[in-house]
């Protein structure tokens, strides 16, 4: 499908590897490096899925409102607090 999901798990990428189809990018290294949970300063980015979708299953957004939105009007689904980060 030619998208991109973002984990910190070794668990889930070893099952959408194996079992799944996926592949992994980047040599299998590191995209990004992301912030401690409740380290100073830190926000979460929360991940929301909808499989109806044929691309861009997988949304990530530091707003809650927005989040909130997608999950409670337009059919997402909360997934998890995926990672944490700086604000701009």
């Amino acid at each position: 499908m030619g998208d991109h999901y973002y984990t910190k798990s070794a668990g889930e990428i070893s099952a959408l590897t194996s079992r799944h189809g996926w592949t992994v990018d980047n040599g299998g290294r590191p995209a990004f490096w992301s912030a401690k949970k409740g380290e100073a300063g830190t926000l979460p980015l929360y991940c929301v899925y909808n499989g109806r979708l044929q691309r861009g299953q997988h949304h990530y957004t530091s707003s809650k409102v927005e989040r909130d939105f997608l999950v409670g009007s337009a059919g997402w689904r909360y997934e998890s607090e995926a990672f944490y980060g700086y604000p701009r």
